[in-house]
C-alpha cells in the first residue's frame, strides 16, 4: 500500500552481463578485434590473448604465421561465431595455420586450407592432453615425399588429445599424423596387444576422409598414420592414386603402430585399407589390435602387415581387394597378407572372399569426350572399383575415380571408349587373388616371421587360391577354414552394408 505522495522503492539495476568471449572478423563485422586480409593471425592471436574463448565471424582469414597456443594455465577455445556459416582460415606462406606448443584447446566450426603448400593445418608440438579438435573441415595440403607431408592434424610428440567429426577433403597429404603416449610400454600379460580396458592417449573418430584425388607416388602416404591411439568409426573412401600396377598406386587408408582399429571403413584407396606396421622398422614394436573394420576395393590389400609382432586380427571384412589389377603382383593383391617381415599374429573371424562381379548395371549416358557416365543405379557402386564395360562384341576396362551422388556421375580414371552407350552393361571384376597369405622372403629367411594361428575365418572365392604360403613361413591356416553352405562356394547373392 502506497501513501499519497510516496516513492515507490525500486531494486537496484542488474550488473552488466559480463562478456564471456572475444569475437574477431573482417571490416564490417562488428567484432571485437578486425581483420585487414593481411596476416590476420596478429589479431587472432591478441584475442586468444584474453583467455577467453574467441569467436570467429564469417570469411576468409589469411593466415602468414602461425596461431600460436602456448600458455598451460588455460583452455584455449577458438570456433565458428556462425555455426551455419563457417569462417576459413588460409594459409598464405606455408607455414603452420595453427602450432600448439603447450597448451590446452578446443577447436571447433572452422575451414582449415592449408592453400596447396606442403605443410600442417594444426601442428601439435607438445603436451595438449585433454584437448580436442571437432567438426571441421581440413583442405589443401600436399605431400612431396615419404619425409615431406603436409598434414591436416600432425603431433609426433605424445598427448592425450580427441579428434573427432571431421572432414578431411580435396587434398594429397597424410590427413591425421598423431602419436599418442605409449598405453603399454613394457608388454604384460597379453604380450602388449591391447584389449577392451586399455587406455589410449590419443582417440580418433567419426572423422570422414573423401575423393582426395591423385597424389604423387609416395608409397607410404597414409590417409591415417598413428601410433598409440584408438581409431573407431571413421570412413575413408577414395584416398591416393589409382595406378594400374602397386608400384603406381599410392595412398593406404590407416598406418597403425600399437593402436587399436576397429569399426572402421576403408574403401577404394590407391594402396592398401589398413596396414599394421612399426614406425621405426622394428618388427616387435607393432602390438595392434585391429577388429571389425571393412576394407574392400582398395588396389592392394585389405589388411597388409609390414614389420608387425604380436597382432590381432579379429572378425574384418577383407572383400574384393587388388582392385589394382596388378598381373605381376598376386601376393599384393589379397585380402589379409601376413607375409612380410611379421610373426606371432592371431587371425580369426575374418571374412575374405570376392563377390564384385555380381554388382552390375546399364550404362544410361556418356558425354563424348567425358570421363563421366550415369548409370540406373549409382547406390551399387563404390569408388576405386575396377569395372568391365560390354556393348555388343566390344569389352572396356575401367576404374572408378570418384561418384557425384548429387549429380549421378562416376567418373572413371580414363575416358570410356565406344563400348560405353547407352544399353551397355557395366559390371564389377573380382580380382583379389588370395583370401589370406602367409609367408615371407627367401632373400632374408630371418626376418621372414611365422608362427602365426588362424581360427574360424571365412576365406572363399578368391580368384587363385583362398590361402596362400609363401617361402619361408611355418604357419598352416588351412584348418581355420569354415565353408560357407557346406561346400565353400559361398552364397548366390550377398548384401552388402551401405557406407
Amino acid at each position: 500500500m502506497f501513501l499519497l505522495g510516496s516513492v515507490a522503492s525500486q531494486d537496484p539495476p542488474a550488473p552488466p552481463t559480463p562478456v564471456s568471449y572475444k569475437t574477431v572478423g573482417p571490416a564490417g563485422s562488428g567484432a571485437n578485434y578486425i581483420c585487414d586480409g593481411y596476416n590476420d593471425e596478429a589479431e587472432i592471436n591478441t584475442a586468444l590473448a584474453t583467455k577467453l574463448p574467441v569467436h570467429l565471424k564469417p570469411g576468409i582469414y589469411n593466415i602468414g604465421n602461425p596461431i600460436n597456443i602456448n600458455a598451460s594455465d588455460t583452455i584455449y577455445k577458438l570456433m565458428a561465431d556462425d555455426l551455419t556459416n563457417w569462417p576459413q582460415l588460409k594459409s598464405t606462406s606455408g607455414q603452420p595455420i595453427i602450432s600448439s606448443t603447450n597448451g590446452k584447446f578446443e577447436i571447433s566450426n572452422v575451414v582449415f586450407n592449408a592453400n596447396n603448400y606442403v605443410s600442417n593445418c594444426i601442428r601439435v608440438l607438445a603436451s595438449a592432453d585433454g584437448s580436442s579438435i571437432h567438426h571441421c573441415v581440413f583442405m589443401g595440403y600436399t605431400s612431396t615425399s615419404t619425409s615431406n607431408w603436409g598434414c591436416g592434424i600432425s603431433g609426433d610428440s605424445g598427448c592425450a588429445i580427441d579428434i573427432y567429426s571431421n572432414n578431411f577433403i580435396g587434398s594429397s597429404g597424410v590427413h591425421i599424423y598423431m602419436v599418442g603416449k605409449d598405453p603399454y610400454p613394457v608388454p604384460g600379460p597379453t604380450n602388449g596387444v591391447p584389449t577392451a580396458s586399455t587406455v589410449f592417449y590419443a582417440k580418433i573418430h567419426g572423422n570422414i576422409v573423401r575423393n582426395t584425388g591423385a597424389m604423387t607416388t609416395i608409397a607410404n602416404s597414409p590417409a591415417f598414420s598413428l601410433k598409440y591411439c584408438h581409431a573407431w568409426q571413421n570412413t575413408i573412401i577414395s584416398h591416393g592414386n589409382k595406378g594400374s600396377t602397386v608400384a603406381t598406386s599410392s595412398g593406404s587408408g590407416i598406418n597403425a603402430c600399437r593402436c587399436w582399429i576397429e569399426y572402421n571403413q576403408v574403401y577404394g584407396c590407391g594402396q592398401s585399407g589398413i596396414i599394421p606396421t612399426s614406425f621405426g622398422g622394428l618388427r616387435d614394436d607393432c602390438y595392434s589390435w585391429i577388429d571389425h573394420n571393412i576394407c574392400r576395393f582398395n588396389g592392394s590389400c585389405g589388411i597388409d602387415y609390414w614389420y608387425s609382432d604380436g597382432c590381432k586380427v579379429t572378425n574384418n571384412i577383407c572383400n574384393d581387394n587388388g582392385q589394382c589389377n596388378d598381373v605381376n603382383a598376386y601376393a599384393d593383391r589379397v585380402g589379409i597378407d601376413i607375409q612380410n617381415y611379421s610373426k606371432n599374429t592371431v587371425v580369426s573371424n575374418n571374412e575374405c572372399t570376392c563377390v564384385a562381379s555380381t554388382i552390375t548395371d546399364s550404362i544410361l549416358t556418356h558425354p563424348a569426350g567425358q570421363k563421366y557416365i550415369t548409370v540406373q543405379a549409382i547406390n551399387r557402386w563404390q569408388e576405386g572399383m575396377l569395372v568391365r564395360i560390354v556393348y555388343k562384341t566390344v569389352t572396356e576396362w575401367n576404374r572408378i575415380d570418384r561418384i557425384d551422388a548429387s549429380t549421378g556421375y562416376i567418373y572413371l580414371l580414363a575416358v570410356p571408349g565406344s563400348a560405353a552407350v547407352k544399353g551397355a552393361t557395366m559390371s564389377g571384376v573380382n580380382l583379389q587373388m588370395v583370401g589370406i597369405h602367409t609367408g615371407g622372403s627367401t632373400t632374408y629367411p630371418a626376418n621372414s616371421g611365422g608362427n602365426h594361428t588362424g581360427v574360424q575365418n571365412h576365406v572363399w572365392n578368391n580368384v587363385y587360391s583362398n590361402i596362400g604360403r609363401a617361402n619361408v613361413d611355418d604357419s598352416d591356416l588351412t584348418k581355420s577354414i569354415l565353408p560357407l553352405n557346406g561346400a565353400g562356394t559361398g552364397p548366390s547373392t550377398f548384401v552388402w552394408p551401405a557406407v
